[in-house]
């Protein structure tokens, strides 16, 4: 019996880059919410009014109701991460065990994404506390539901560890280059420096 039969298929180039090219939408989005949401809700002095009360605490901490807000959103994280990996572990779709969660989840990512930093309230009110509680909830529970799926995905498709290096490899630069895009592009276009 030849072993050339049983040999996983190997990946092009093409296919390697447009996987790894999800990793620096993963950290694009991680780094859009993780710098820019506080500087939007909780802005910095002459730069506007907060948009959140400072209510949640009973010592008056500058932030403490987005920190609250935060730790709240990634521990109920926390507990939906392992599970999520584990439901996409069992998972028996027809599109893939990894793949139907990615494809369920992408879209209303992109949307919460979007809408964490639309505000229904122009001035500090509860109604922006609880709209801010809810969207970094919902954002890293899909985040989740993305990601992990995403990343277990890896050894499936390449499941070769020379070719698995290669394509982690691609994934550090293209997080990089996310990362870049959030960190140092955006802020000169959205923010003019």
């Amino acid at each position: 019996m030849s072993t050339a039969v049983n040999a996983p298929a190997r990946m092009g180039i093409w296919r390697k880059l447009a996987y790894a090219l999800g990793q620096g939408g993963n950290v694009l989005t991680l780094q859009l919410t993780s710098t820019f949401v506080l500087t939007l809700y909780l802005p910095t002095a002459g730069k506007g009014a907060p948009l959140t009360p400072e209510m949640l605490l009973p010592i008056p901490v500058v932030g403490a109701t987005f920190v609250v807000l935060n730790l709240l959103s990634r521990g109920i994280d926390t507990f939906f991460d392992p599970w999520i990996a584990n439901v996409s572990d069992r998972s028996h779709s027809r599109f893939g065990r990894r793949r139907f969660f990615m494809a369920v989840s992408v879209l209303p990512l992109s949307v919460v994404t979007g809408l964490i930093f639309l505000p229904p309230t122009s001035s500090s009110s509860t109604v922006n506390v609880v709209w801010l509680g809810v969207m970094l909830t919902t954002y890293y529970c899909l985040f989740s539901t993305y990601v992990a799926p995403y990343l277990a995905l890896l050894p499936e498709l390449v499941p070769d560890k020379k070719e698995n290096t290669v394509v982690s490899t691609l994934q550090a630069a293209a997080a990089l280059l996310g990362g870049l895009l959030a960190t140092v592009v955006a802020p000169i276009v959205f923010l003019g420096g």
